[in-house]
């Protein structure tokens, strides 16, 4: 399932084959674990421990930048409207609409940060 999916219901997924998905879905699971094999190797707590903070902050990251946004909006929207009805439904559209890139972004920086990451030994003094 792709980052920009909600509940199943992926508009991308109407304009590509299932096989197609099925196909980049198993490639992209083969490379990660090809990438993480060595890694694993080398030390898989330190392995284990980045995939985790990787994990943490992308999206408590992404998160923050999103209530920051959501406030801008808000205020936006009440200096612009003058019915309040009118507000709160432009307000939960467009939140709607940042929540949603937001969570594309989330996926993409996430998978780029785990498959470009580095381990590197500590050198001893």
């Amino acid at each position: 399932m792709q980052s920009c999916c909600i509940a199943g219901r992926c508009p991308c997924e109407a304009k590509l084959p299932t096989r197609l998905i099925e196909r980049t879905q198993r490639r992209a699971e083969s490379r990660w674990f090809e990438r993480r094999r060595p890694l694993l190797e080398f030390d898989a707590a330190i392995f284990t421990e980045l995939e985790r903070a990787i994990l943490l902050h992308v999206p408590d990251r992404h998160w923050r930048e999103h209530l920051h946004e959501l406030a801008i909006l808000r205020d936006g929207l009440q200096s612009r409207s003058t019915d309040r009805s009118d507000a709160l439904a432009g307000y939960r559209r467009e939140a709607a609409e940042l929540f949603q890139k937001r969570r594309e972004l989330i996926g993409r920086e996430t998978v780029t940060y785990l498959f470009t990451a580095r381990v590197q030994a500590a050198e001893q003094a």
